[in-house]
């Protein structure tokens, strides 16, 4: 897998959708957080400034581009650009074989 300079991982997160307050200031039982494990596979990567949030896995040849997040699992193989946007499938058994053939 490949991060690439100022990619954000985060594991942690307020949740902005609920109805409560945000920030590391505010008391905790007055915010809501997710909190979560965040799982790269082989052969996936994260572009300049991409962000991915918790609950996430990045399949094998998984990839999100620079300046974008993602927010739910990327599939095998899928490139996503602004926020879960998929805009190609890339062949990520032969990005397996490609892994496979460097061990």
């Amino acid at each position: 897998c490949s991060l690439s300079p100022r990619a954000t991982i985060y594991t942690g997160t307020d949740d902005a959708t609920d109805d409560c307050l945000i920030g590391a200031c505010i008391p905790e039982e007055c915010r809501t957080v997710v909190t979560g494990k965040v799982t790269m596979m082989p052969g996936s990567a994260v572009g300049t400034n991409g962000i991915i949030f918790p609950n996430v896995t990045l399949e094998i040849g998984a990839v999100v581009g620079a300046n974008s997040m993602a927010r739910k699992s990327v599939e095998h193989g899928n490139v996503v650009v602004g926020v879960d946007h998929v805009i190609r499938t890339r062949d990520w058994r032969k990005i397996a074989e490609m892994i496979r053939c460097r061990e």
